[in-house]
This record gives C-alpha cells, structure tokens and sequence, in this order.
C-alpha cells in the first residue's frame, strides 16, 4: 500500500468499490474508507494478476497463492 502513489491507490479503491460493492447503505467516500482500513490492517490484500495484468482487492484468508502472483504494494 505505500508503494502506490496515493492518488492511484484511490482510483483502486473507486473502481473497485463501484464494480464489487452494489448495496446503497453506505456512501462512496464511507465504503472507500472501511476498504482503506482494512488494506491498512492486513484484513485486504490489493493483488495483481500476471497472465491477466489486472488489480484487484480481495480479503486476506481468501488469497489464492498457487493461483496468482501478489507483489507487495
């Protein structure tokens, strides 16, 4: 997480959380929020897909190791 500039880091967040996250409970700026606490306590990891070239966020117990490659971020 500290190695995206943070700006980059937001825009991950937001096209995440407006692709995976439909209920209407919560605000954009509060889903962004409860996300960036969870990538800071470990609970989310951002992956990144080598044979796909894409990001995504997943939750930590779920990280399927054999499957993808996750660089530190």
């Amino acid at each position: 997480m500290d190695r995206l500039a943070p700006e980059t880091l937001r825009n991950l967040i937001v096209e995440f959380v407006t692709r995976e996250w439909s209920d209407t409970e919560f605000s954009l700026e509060t889903k962004i929020a409860q996300l960036l606490k969870q990538i800071g306590t470990g609970q989310a990891k951002i992956v990144f897909d080598m044979g796909a070239k894409t990001c995504n966020i997943v939750p930590s117990k779920q990280m399927p190791y054999g499957k993808m490659h996750f660089p530190e971020f």
